[in-house]
């Protein structure tokens, strides 16, 4: 990921926040985005995640210039190519865990393939002998109500994409070290739990773009480490890491720091 000549301010008649910034995010490793409050950091990450325009400049993903890309096509850059993790987890307080974690497939435009619904169907999944739980409550409801000459083939492909995703989805709580039940509402789990349900979601689609804002603020040692630690095994893969904090701890495993003046 590389931005040039980058600028943006919210207004026309507001301060510029973002001003002619030139910076490579390398693969591979970590950056963190550091600076006093209001110079733009958070914005800056909104920004790379295309959740806003910028003023001028030209922001590179996989070498393809993205800031005239519309709607559809950010929404598709986003889903298979971007995990956000953000500073205050924002999750649904009412889906469950695994539901939670679940929920960025439901955005996920699987490569070169469609998949119609021809039945109403409520797929569930049984593990480890817990009571037997959907996914996703309506998860179905992604796939269209078209008729097909093939719904048997169909259904099974689904049920497949489905499966491969919630092994995932278990495998990185493992990961992350969230041993709470799967059908837990995030209402009743503590904020560093929801923290690291958050990064799991952020990773679920595998991206190989991961941008964090603060996501050490206030969590204590244990769950920062386990939330650093992930970060840093994400970034050996060859994957970008962007990271906003003010937190020494966060600047120490900095393989690059921008600093916004």
């Amino acid at each position: 990921m590389v931005v040039s000549d980058l600028n943006f301010s919210y207004t026309q008649d507001s301060p510029t926040i973002i001003e002619n910034l030139n910076f490579a995010f390398p693969k591979g490793k970590i950056t963190v985005v550091t600076g006093e409050s209001g110079r733009g950091k958070s914005t800056l990450l909104f920004l790379l995640g295309l959740f806003l325009k910028p003023n001028s400049g030209s922001i590179l993903i996989d070498n393809q210039e993205t800031t005239e890309y519309d709607d559809s096509q950010k929404s598709l850059i986003r889903s298979n190519k971007i995990g956000f993790a953000f500073q205050d987890a924002i999750l649904d307080p009412y889906r469950t865990v695994i539901e939670s974690v679940l929920e960025p497939t439901l955005y996920r435009v699987e490569s070169n393939r469609k998949i119609n619904k021809e039945h109403d169907g409520n797929y569930t999944y049984q593990v480890e002998n817990t009571k037997t739980i959907s996914p996703l409550e309506n998860a179905t409801d992604i796939v269209s109500s078209k008729t097909i000459n093939n719904s048997h083939s169909v259904i099974k492909s689904y049920q497949e994409i489905q499966e491969r995703n919630f092994e995932r989805a278990i495998e990185l709580l493992k990961r992350l070290k969230v041993e709470v039940e799967l059908n837990t509402r995030t209402l009743k789990i503590s904020g560093g739990e929801a923290s690291r349900v958050a990064l799991a979601r952020a990773l679920m689609n595998d991206p190989s773009i991961i941008l964090a804002d603060e996501p050490t603020g206030n969590l204590d040692s244990y769950n920062a480490d386990i939330i650093l630690a992930t970060l840093n095994e994400e970034a050996s893969k060859d994957k970008t890491v962007i990271i906003v904090s003010h937190d020494s701890r966060v600047v120490s495993i900095a393989d690059e720091v921008l600093n916004l003046l």
